[in-house]
């Protein structure tokens, strides 16, 4: 018999039944809250042009965010900018800054089996009563 041909009448089907036992559970991590940001520049011009790229990058790559485990990143809020005047023993001088807030949901899996992500082409079962190796298949296999 074979894989995807149809079975001819008479014949008979070997159906086989596997189980898997984890040992261990894979801890689901989630965090949801409002992460500040405060953006410093020399010039006002400076710390708006920073928010704007912070607010476009956040608008761009959700991709990029989910393979980081964030089911929700969005802008929750803007402050004004403000001039802030700062005492260095130097001498005092003024620098601009701004407050940005994001609200985020993450939700982060500890995986215990760590792979090097390349085929499996060998598997390893052992039970109480037998031991066996099961090698991989190269059929369909690019």
């Amino acid at each position: 018999m074979q894989f995807g041909a149809p079975q001819l009448a008479g014949a008979a089907l070997e159906v086989s039944h596997w189980t898997m036992e984890w040992r261990s559970d894979i801890p689901l991590y989630r965090w949801s809250g409002c992460a500040t940001v405060e953006l410093w520049a020399t010039t006002a011009a400076q710390v708006e042009d920073l928010a704007r790229r912070a607010e476009r990058r956040l608008h761009t790559d959700h991709a990029v965010a989910r393979t980081l485990g964030f089911l929700r990143l969005t802008a929750a809020a803007i402050g004004a900018s403000e001039l802030v005047e700062q005492q260095p023993p130097t001498g005092p001088f003024g620098v601009w800054r701004q407050v940005l807030a994001f609200r985020y949901d993450a939700e982060i899996e500890e995986s215990i089996a760590v792979s090097s992500g390349s085929p499996i082409t060998r598997i390893d079962v052992a039970t109480p009563h037998e031991g066996y190796a099961v090698p991989s298949l190269a059929v369909g296999i690019p």
